[in-house]
């Protein structure tokens, strides 16, 4: 597993962005239509992720896990705190 990069402090950092940019597209046009997309984008972000997981625990097995127990999906501050 890579871990030396951004991938050591978080496992997802495409979905993470996607994810960040959909609260960003609510907070910036505040429309109903653009919560409801954002929110959307969210979820689509965090299935994407967690089918991502599932993919790579087939693929890799036992070091995917570990990986897992290691690195967080999304939470950036507690995956900052595990390089330190």
């Amino acid at each position: 597993m890579i871990e030396g990069t951004i991938f050591g402090i978080i496992r997802h950092p495409l979905y993470l962005g996607f994810a960040l940019w959909g609260i960003g597209q609510i907070l910036a046009i505040q429309s109903t239509i653009s919560m409801i997309s954002g929110i959307i984008a969210i979820f689509c972000a965090w299935m994407a992720s967690k089918k991502e997981d599932e993919f790579n625990v087939m693929k890799f097995g036992d070091d995917y896990r570990e990986y897992m127990k290691k690195v967080p999906m999304w939470n950036v501050l507690r995956g900052l705190r595990r390089e330190s």
